[in-house]
């Protein structure tokens, strides 16, 4: 099976994050898979709160990781942006100021649709 093509650009940071998203959440399910045996032990699963919210936690636990370690295969840490001033690429730091000073400027950093934070 041929390896996924990094495809998906990301900021430095921004992988890093994911990066220890990941290692956060792996080391969540490992907790919460302990507090799954346990309540295991307890009896009745059909009626057993602790099992089944432990079961709902490690689901969503799941999803998370898979989204994340796919975005992780499928994207790289783009290098950062080195053009001149009045160009704007992936990873550019960009402030609009509006010709009335006592507007206040915005400031964006340009990402990929994955990164973005609507």
């Amino acid at each position: 099976m041929p390896k996924p093509l990094k495809t998906i650009p990301f900021t430095t940071q921004k992988y890093k994050q994911m990066q220890q998203k990941v290692l956060e959440l792996e080391a969540e399910r490992e907790v919460v898979m302990a507090r799954l045996i346990e309540a295991r032990g307890i009896g009745d699963l059909s009626e057993n709160g602790a099992y089944q919210y432990a079961k709902f936690e490690l689901g969503n636990i799941g999803r998370q990781l898979r989204r994340f370690k796919t975005l992780l295969q499928q994207g790289f840490a783009a290098p950062k942006h080195t053009a001149g001033k009045g160009t704007v690429d992936f990873g550019s730091f960009v402030v609009v100021q509006k010709t009335d000073a006592s507007k206040p400027k915005l400031e964006f950093t340009i990402v990929s649709k994955h990164e973005s934070d609507l």
